[in-house]
């Protein structure tokens, strides 16, 4: 096999890091910067790093030795050049790879099991077992992108990685939405003989990569903001849209199959097979978390077939215009030829195997279909301990057979979780993503100590992820672009079918309240800062309407800031019904906007108060609570939360306490864009008074710690909106959501934000 595939036809050489065997001429602070970056587009595009995989017979005195080989690995494309091949040593011994595929099974198979952890020790089990993982993904990256310490040969490759990611986080700051693609490619040719060890390595969870260990100069510490990414995997770190990971077949020569223009909607076929009418493959929750997801679009139709046979299924693939293939079902692997199969009902009512290879003649047949996703456990799976074919599992078979791009699963997958992943990967194609990205929105959606995120696999055959280009009627620049933002349930499909763009954050919730704290900032921030992105780039006015949380009309003014130049309206909803708001329209109501403000400071050490303390008062906390009470008063609810958080397992409490009403606190209480803005301005006016001094608090143990301001409110979603756009001089905001009907109803921290977020207009 030859060490230098030719370039890639389509994509020149770029010039950057030199060659393994030489010294980088840039740090990774600096990193350099591809020439002819493509513009700013709406729909993500992505550069790609493709590293080959592949075995090499050992040579020994210029003749190669019978039998023996080696694992060799190639950088054969990337937004900086390529790399001479050099060689892979594996992080894990075959014993251990083993035992590690087998450890890695069991986690997921936890999921599925109605065990639990113990309350008691839940977190600290999560926490320990996100550790193991990370190590994991520590050795195999170090392993697939060795660092300048391991030799020669090996010099410098860690760096393509490494100055590939500090460009995509370059793009995102400057507003370009365009990512990295990592794609690593099994070379396994079709008849190949030994590929024993390339299925090895085919089977290790490569999706735990994460970033490579920076080389830190003597003296010098890692920064906060680089110690997180390298504490992250790379499939679920803040930027996981941005940089997914995709599995091929071969060298380098993906198919060069033209993207058809599809005229909306996007066809999805999806199959429900239950020949051994098993309880446990919930179609109805399949269904009901797909059609969520797509709720009032346009451009995604689906079909379901309900236990077709094989003859069933060719007749549709062939007679109808079918994109997207979705099996919901179960798989396995032939135990004595290797082989996948799905189980499909025969024309008798039985079940009946259908192997890998029958059903990839049968997909080739349609000319239409690009994408095909399986719900059933093992179509990913190849036979590791031997030296089969890995085309003989489900998704070897269709890449081999030219299908653009197969989503298998590698593990037993629990409902729930295919479920909820089905209803991420069709809501992000609906709105144009590439199915990368689609998928690493998809699995970011699942819990990360369970590891039912790693089971799906993306194979890619295809040169891009774009798989699709629904086909859009061009608008007048000067047309309002209707967009909307919805994270609960309500008016969703009038939401929909007047809006040109929906955000739909409807699987990261149960009702209202959010499936896991951590969602706000590693998923539900990233889709908004994403969504708010592509919009402002195409350049048009913008309506915006909002069926959603408190925090999110706030974080999107913070990341629309008012110096964007936007030109925005706001669709507010109330008991006047449904008003068009601007910033600069309406006329201002005569009084004072705001009461008096109330204020409650811890005493400073060593001063006596008249008043009684209030247990969550701390003259030492870097805590500021703000109260703000427009549609209805808030100061004793907030009160009643910072008790109870003073007393909790974690305190938490605050130096001061800022109470804002308004006179008289009613819905009707603002009246238009303007009273917002007017509002919004004077609350941003008290908190930028606040002195040096409480901006940045001192304790003597941490140093200096930066002051946290925590909102809390009953207040329109507009005005928030516009106090988000002046809040980059707040410093650091935790923001917190009070939920009716429930018992003990009360607040709850969700988003935060600080001045290191990214701007996106």
């Amino acid at each position: 096999m030859a060490d230098h595939p030719e370039p890639h036809p389509t994509t020149p050489e770029r010039q950057g890091p030199p060659r393994p065997h030489t010294k980088p001429t840039s740090s990774p602070s600096d990193p350099p910067r591809p020439p002819d970056d493509p513009p700013p587009q709406r729909a993500m595009g992505f550069d790609e790093l493709a590293v080959r995989i592949f075995t090499q017979r050992k040579k020994k005195g210029g003749s190669e030795e019978d039998d023996k080989e080696e694992l060799r690995a190639q950088i054969v494309h990337s937004p900086f050049g390529s790399s001479s091949s050099y060689p892979f040593k594996p992080p894990y011994s075959e014993k251990g790879r083993t035992a590690l595929i087998e450890a890695l099974e069991k986690v997921v198979a936890q999921a599925r099991s109605t065990q639990r952890i113990p309350q008691a020790s839940a977190k600290e089990v999560r926490e320990q077992r996100v550790r193991e993982y990370l190590d994991i993904g520590r050795r195999l990256t170090e392993g697939l992108f060795p660092s300048p310490k391991e030799g020669e040969e090996n010099k410098g490759i860690a760096i393509f990685l490494r100055h590939c990611l500090a460009e995509v986080r370059h793009r995102i700051a400057n507003n370009q939405a365009r990512g990295l693609r990592l794609r690593l490619l099994f070379d396994a040719p079709p008849n190949g003989s030994n590929m024993r060890e390339i299925n090895r390595m085919m089977a290790l969870p490569w999706d735990l990569l994460t970033e490579p260990q920076k080389e830190k100069k003597d003296g010098e510490d890692a920064s906060e903001a680089d110690a997180e990414e390298q504490d992250s995997f790379l499939c679920r770190s803040s930027t996981h849209a941005y940089t997914p990971l995709v599995y091929s077949f071969g060298s380098w020569r993906p198919h060069q199959r033209r993207i058809p223009q599809v005229e909306p909607p996007l066809r999805v076929l999806l199959i429900f097979q239950s020949v051994l009418n098993d309880v446990n493959l919930d179609l109805a929750m399949d269904l009901r978390q797909i059609q969520q997801a797509i709720a009032g679009t346009e451009t995604v139709d689906v079909r379901i077939l309900a236990a077709p046979t094989m003859d069933q299924l060719r007749w549709e693939l062939t007679q109808n215009e079918i994109h997207v293939l979705h099996f919901v079902g179960h798989g396995g692997v032939d135990d004595h030829s290797g082989e996948g199969y799905l189980l499909f009902q025969h024309s008798d009512g039985k079940e009946q195997r259908i192997m890998a290879r029958t059903l990839a003649s049968v997909a080739r047949q349609s000319p239409s279909l690009r994408l095909m996703v399986f719900g059933s456990c093992f179509t990913a799976k190849v036979d590791h301990e031997s030296g089969k074919s890995p085309y003989l599992s489900v998704a070897g078979a269709l890449q081999q057979a030219g299908i653009p791009a197969v989503i298998a699963m590698r593990y037993p997958v629990s409902d729930p979780a295919a479920a909820r992943l089905a209803a991420e990967l069709y809501a992000a194609l609906a709105a144009g993503d590439p199915v990368d990205a689609a998928l690493a929105e998809a699995r970011a959606s699942l819990p990360e100590e369970y590891l039912e995120w790693l089971t799906p696999v993306l194979f890619l055959g295809a040169e891009d992820g774009q798989l699709f280009n629904l086909r859009r009627h061009p608008t007048d620049a000067n047309e309002p672009l209707k967009i909307a933002i919805q994270s609960f349930e309500g008016w969703g499909k009038r939401l929909t079918r007047q809006s040109d763009r929906v955000l739909s954050l409807l699987p990261s919730f149960d009702g209202r309240r959010i499936r896991e704290p951590h969602l706000w900032n590693s998923k539900i921030l990233p889709h908004l800062r994403r969504f708010l992105a592509e919009a402002a780039l195409m350049e048009r006015p913008i309506v915006l309407e909002m069926q959603a949380h408190q925090t999110l009309p706030f974080a999107a003014g913070y990341l629309w800031e008012a110096k964007s130049g936007l030109d925005i309206s706001i669709r507010q909803r109330g008991i006047r019904g449904t008003e068009l708001w601007r910033a600069s329209e309406g006329e201002l109501p005569e009084g004072e906007p705001w009461k008096p403000p109330r204020e409650e400071t811890a005493p400073k050490n060593g001063k006596k108060s008249k008043q009684k303390k209030a247990p969550y008062l701390d003259a030492n906390s870097p805590h500021l609570a703000l109260a703000l009470g427009i549609t209805r008063p808030v100061e004793e609810d907030v009160k009643a939360f910072l008790s109870r958080q003073a007393t909790g397992k974690s305190p938490v409490k605050f130096h001061r306490l800022l109470s804002l009403e308004v006179p008289s606190p009613a819905q009707t209480s603002v009246k238009n864009g303007a009273h917002a803005v007017a509002l919004a301005s004077w609350v941003a006016d008290q908190l930028d008074r606040r002195p040096q001094e409480e901006r940045q608090r001192e304790d003597k143990k941490k140093g200096q710690e930066e002051s946290v301001l925590h909102i809390f409110g009953a207040v329109p979603n507009t005005f928030l909106f516009y106090l988000g756009q002046m809040a980059r001089s707040f410093g650091k905001i935790q923001f917190h959501e009070f939920f009716f009907g429930h018992a003990g109803a009360t607040y709850f921290p969700t988003m935060v934000l600080s001045g290191h977020e990214v701007r996106v207009a």
